[in-house]
């Protein structure tokens, strides 16, 4: 039992197949960011199973075995495959030449003695070419001309949160003198940060910031980019978050010190946000299975629509 593939259906990056009560989807090629699109597109077909074509599916199993992947590209989705694991009623499992052993949610969070975080890296420096549409809308945001043209702190830092209030109701009317970190790298490694030693990959989160409850906030933000696998991508920088919090925690101080960030931030859940003008027809319906268990992981993630209007 296979979906329509094409525009406005499925991705045909992936083969499709539902037997006794399985669904599998397996990869055709390897493609940079093929296995968030396994995952999210995987989910979309047990969706479709259950949803139009009225069955009954308790396993979705993720066939990698053709990519021949680096161990750190399948570690960041062993992870991810494992919080959903957790998180939704249906049984995941990952095969890449034998069946791979998820993590439980302790494994997740509490991770070995000795893997690393880059906390040393160059914050982004007001500035830069113009005219890549994301990347200007990011500068805005981050506040790049306030930053350029103040010399004054207090004030500089309030002025980039009211820009920030543009994401919604939990940054508007904050009216604090918080400090935003750019681009911030979520690379992992084994005692030193050398290539040779790299246990996860490393992307870079858009902003990491404060919410209006002094939460840490992870921001994402997409602009005419609705792929649907940005779902996977926000829980790769939520995972990164909770299993290195206390890392993390160190590297945010010493980047923008004690003075602009909340009390307590390090006690409260971790908010992490994706933000776009549009998104995927099938946000929605897939974004419900990476729902966090509120006592279990200790992360909110919120949707933000920017510059929507509703006819009334």
């Amino acid at each position: 039992m296979k979906p329509r593939i094409g525009t406005r259906y499925f991705t045909g990056q992936l083969d499709y197949e539902f037997r006794d009560s399985t669904a599998t989807v397996k990869p055709k090629k390897n493609t940079p960011d093929i296995l968030r699109v396994t995952e999210v597109w995987g989910l979309a077909y047990y969706n479709w199973l259950i949803k139009e074509q009225k069955q009954s599916v308790d396993k979705i199993v993720f066939d990698i075995t053709p990519l021949n992947l680096k161990e750190h590209l399948v570690e960041s989705f062993k992870r991810r495959i494992s919080y959903l694991n957790l998180n939704n009623p249906f049984t995941l499992e990952i095969i890449d030449s034998f069946p791979v052993k998820l993590y439980s949610k302790d494994e997740i969070i509490n991770r070995p003695e000795g893997e690393v975080v880059i906390n040393k890296f160059k914050q982004r420096k007001p500035g830069g070419t113009s005219g890549r549409l994301e990347k200007d809308f990011q500068d805005f945001l981050n506040g790049e001309s306030i930053l350029r043209d103040s010399d004054d702190d207090f004030d500089q830092y309030k002025l980039i949160y009211r820009r920030l209030a543009l994401l919604g109701d939990d940054f508007y009317n904050l009216e604090k003198n918080y400090k935003v970190i750019r681009e911030v790298p979520t690379g992992v490694f084994k005692d030193d940060i050398k290539e040779k030693n790299r246990i996860l990959p490393t992307f870079f989160v858009d902003f990491v910031a404060f919410n209006k409850k002094g939460e840490l906030s992870l921001i994402e933000l997409k602009l005419n980019d609705p792929k649907l696998h940005v779902i996977s991508q926000l829980l790769d920088y939520a995972l990164f978050a909770v299993s290195y919090k206390e890392q993390i925690i160190k590297m945010v101080l010493g980047h923008i010190g004690q003075q602009y960030c909340p009390e307590s931030f390090d006690k409260k859940p971790i908010a992490c946000y994706v933000a776009n003008n549009w998104f995927h027809t099938k946000f929605d319906e897939i974004s419900k299975y990476y729902s966090p268990d509120p006592k279990g992981f200790d992360l909110k993630f919120k949707k933000v629509v920017l510059g929507e209007s509703i006819t009334i």
